[in-house]
């Protein structure tokens, strides 16, 4: 079988071997250069507010001060395009891939995957941000110094948290039948549901209704926050670039502050809501209903992607 995949395998491997020894990107470019066109480290901020530093496709903004839609040629300050730069999988996939990588640590089911996925998550962040660990691939493996973009490792990171939050979702599943949800709604054990759960669940609630809370306080009164706002764009000349004054960029970033805020406190609520014994009816599922905190994550993750 070894041989028959390495004999179909040829007709793309061959030619991908001509390609490595024959390419005009050998040695093109160096590895200071490469590493130039990583993630640099202000980007992390998209991790959390994909728009930080702003949309291609967004043409206005709402304006604090005058209460009024504002047109707007571009706003993007950021790395080499947007959409290079992507990099946000949401907030309830990463809170549920924090559970998985926890949970791996209290139970034995799943735990080699899990731990392999959050170790190929890690090193793609190490990889993609260009850190000192890039060099051990750029001169140890053959071919890679071709490869000239590292942020590219966005997508092994990405595909490491979609299975993470899916091993996050059925650690739920398994505290909820513990707990004793899954049974007439009886919480028989309510200290199966670890202190570590709850701190999380919890934390994101309240940590959101105090963003909002705050975000609130300045949609109220916006008028001294716009000084700060000014001193910042004259410190970073590439936002100064994108907003013409200090007023435009605390409206646009309120905006993005103020989805987070709601993603944030809406995963929350779907980490609470899975210990909850409230089910809805299904007709055609095998079980006759689902719990409701299913749909409800798969909602706010739609929402929050959109």
């Amino acid at each position: 079988m070894v041989g028959l995949g390495i004999g179909l395998g040829s007709v793309q491997l061959i030619p991908m071997l001509e390609l490595v020894t024959r390419s005009f990107r050998e040695g093109s470019v160096t590895f200071q250069d490469v590493i130039g066109w990583a993630y640099p480290s202000r980007q992390a901020v998209t991790f959390l507010v994909p728009d930080f530093f702003g949309n291609p496709a967004h043409h206005g903004y709402w304006d604090l001060i005058s209460r009024q839609w504002q047109p707007a040629e571009r706003i993007f300050w950021g790395i080499k395009n947007y959409v290079e730069a992507g990099s946000y999988v949401g907030i309830l996939p990463l809170l549920l891939a924090v559970i998985a990588v926890i949970g791996a640590f209290r139970s034995r089911e799943h735990r080699r995957h899990i731990v392999f996925f959050a170790a190929l998550a890690i090193v793609s962040l190490l990889l993609g941000f260009g850190t000192p660990l890039y060099a051990l691939l750029y001169y140890g493996l053959p071919g890679i110094k071709q490869l000239h973009s590292p942020f590219r490792w966005v997508f092994p990171y990405t595909l490491s948290i979609a299975l993470l939050a899916g091993f996050g979702v059925k650690r739920l599943m398994a505290l909820r039948r513990a707990y004793g949800v899954d049974e007439a709604g009886a919480a028989r054990h309510p200290k199966v549901y670890r202190p570590w759960v709850s701190i999380l669940t919890w934390g994101a609630i309240w940590g959101g209704l105090a963003l909002l809370a705050g975000l609130l306080v300045v949609l109220v009164a916006p008028e001294p926050l716009v000084p700060l706002a000014d001193r910042f764009l004259a410190a970073v000349e590439q936002a100064g670039q994108a907003f013409s004054s200090g007023e435009m960029f605390l409206s646009y970033q309120w905006r993005n502050l103020l989805i987070f805020a709601l993603m944030l406190t809406a995963s929350g609520i779907v980490l609470r809501v899975s210990r909850c014994p409230i089910y809805l009816p299904i007709p055609r599922h095998p079980e006759g209903r689902v719990p409701v905190w299913q749909p409800l994550a798969v909602i706010v993750v739609a929402v929050d992607l959109l």
